[in-house]
């Protein structure tokens, strides 16, 4: 499963982040993978954005985005 519990746009219908949020709890086994590389934005982009959620609280707080290079290709961080 991909997805990210912050950006569910479709509450207007109902809809809710319930299945990303108890993921582990349903499922003890599974390996979780965050990819916390930016491969569109600028680095004044990616800059900004961990400036705003170094302030922030919740589960926006433990959120940091990482910069990566055109040139390589995409990693994932286990957690």
């Amino acid at each position: 499963m991909v997805g990210d519990a912050s950006q569910t746009i479709y509450s207007f219908t109902g809809a809710t982040p319930d299945h990303l949020l108890d993921f582990r709890a349903r499922h003890p086994r599974a390996t979780v993978v965050k990819l916390v590389r930016d491969y569109r934005s600028t680095p004044q982009v990616v800059h900004l954005a961990n400036g705003l959620l170094s302030q922030a609280r919740g589960r926006a707080a433990d959120h940091r985005l990482e910069l990566a290079l055109q040139a390589r290709g995409p990693t994932v961080t286990p957690e």
